[in-house]
Order: structure tokens, then C-alpha cells, then sequence
């Protein structure tokens, strides 16, 4: 296991090195359906808690995330980002999630970016029923119906995983709050892309207890993601 993550390029030399905690992977990874040709996107994934180490808690996590980026993309991103309320993140160059023993970190130097994850710990105690009425409350009737014909609660768990952390993805991006679904807001998150963060991406372990999403707003045309 690696205890530093320097600077991408030599080029970066000059930023600050960070020193990881035990039990924390730092992971880069290029999300799934992202424009091949469009370099501007980038992610990390912190995985934590990792060979018997205790998980970080969010604000912990969000400390580590701001050194991240601080070492990775300048300091000025990081203190922009993190130095806002959570409710005027949204619509910026740099979004981050967290959730249990895992924290996603994107930023964008082409526009603005959203990322979400979905631990699948979280959901463990939670029935078909309960995970449909969730679907149906936030995320419309078609992905109700799509989480309620699931073969098994463990698929329907990871059905809602996956398209929550799509809506919530799109929704930092645009800057917008987390709100009961609606039609016209559906039609406004159609107009965001998205890709999803799968564990073929990653070099780290453990990478199937979490879904991932991140969306950015940009002119490249990108096809459209698809939730697993």
C-alpha cells in the first residue's frame, strides 16, 4: 500500500505532497463514457478504512479531499470549493461525496462537475418496499417501477444506488438542492452527462460495496451513461 500520493506531473513538483492515514487507497480512475478525446475531467477515489483501520467520518474526509486536491490541482480550487456551505457547492469546477468508507473527489477544468457515491452498506437494512417508495419519491414513477421488479433486494438495492447517485451527480453539478422528483426537473438533468464509476475503473480493492456517478457540463457531446 502506497502512503504518499504526490503530484500527477513533474510539472507539479512544487505542490504539496500528502501523507495518507493507514487504511486509505487513493485511487485515480477516468469514469466510464467520458469523452475520450477531453482530458479536462478528472477523479479520485479515497477508499478508507481498509485493512482493519477504522473509516473516516465526513468531516475527516473532507479535510483529506481538500489536501487531495490542493496536491493535485492547486490550492485555489480547493479552498474554493471546500471553504463554501454545502448548499453553494453546487455548479463549481470541483464537487465531492462521501459516504461509509468511501469519498469521491472530481474536478474539471472545463466546466462545472458533480459527483456523488452511494455506499451499499447504507442500504442494507432497507426493504424492496421501502427502497421503491424512496425511488418513487425522488427519482419518478419509471425508476419506481424499474427498483420494484428487481429479482432480488439485493439488486433492487443497487438499482437505487445506482440511479440516486446519477440524480445527485447531475444535481451538484447544476448547483440545485435535493428535492422531491419532478417532471420538468428531470428534463433539466437530461441535459447534463454522466458516467458511472465502475470497479473495472479502479486499481483498489473493495470497489463493489459502493456505486459511483459523476456528471459535467461541457460543449463535447458525450452518449449517454446507463446505470448498472
Amino acid at each position: 500500500m502506497t502512503a504518499r500520493a504526490s503530484a500527477a506531473t513533474s510539472s507539479d513538483a512544487a505542490l504539496p505532497v500528502l501523507v495518507l492515514p493507514a487504511g486509505v487507497v487513493v485511487s485515480p480512475c477516468r469514469p466510464v463514457g467520458a469523452p475520450a478525446d477531453w482530458p479536462e475531467l478528472h477523479l479520485r477515489v479515497l477508499q478508507h478504512g481498509l485493512d482493519g483501520a477504522q473509516a473516516l467520518d465526513r468531516d475527516h474526509a473532507r479535510r483529506l479531499a481538500r489536501q487531495l486536491l490542493a496536491a493535485q490541482a492547486g490550492a485555489e480550487p480547493a479552498a474554493r470549493l471546500l471553504a463554501l456551505p454545502p448548499q453553494q457547492r453546487g455548479g463549481q469546477p470541483a464537487s465531492l461525496a462521501h459516504d461509509t468508507g468511501v469519498t469521491l473527489l472530481a474536478w474539471c477544468g472545463a466546466g462545472a462537475v458533480g459527483v456523488d457515491v452511494v455506499a451499499l452498506a447504507s442500504l442494507a437494512d432497507a426493504s424492496v418496499e421501502e427502497l421503491q417508495g424512496s425511488a418513487a419519491l425522488y427519482l419518478g414513477p419509471a425508476v419506481a417501477d424499474v427498483v420494484a421488479a428487481a429479482p432480488d433486494t439485493r439488486a433492487a438495492r443497487r438499482l437505487l444506488a445506482g440511479h440516486w447517485a446519477v440524480m445527485e451527480a447531475r444535481l451538484k453539478c447544476l448547483g440545485l438542492a435535493l428535492d422531491e422528483w419532478q417532471p420538468a426537473r428531470e428534463v433539466l438533468l437530461a441535459s447534463i452527462a454522466w458516467a458511472p464509476v465502475l470497479a473495472a475503473n479502479l486499481e483498489a480493492r473493495q470497489t463493489s460495496d459502493w456505486i459511483g456517478c459523476v456528471a459535467w457540463r461541457n460543449d463535447t457531446p458525450a452518449a449517454p451513461g446507463r446505470c448498472r
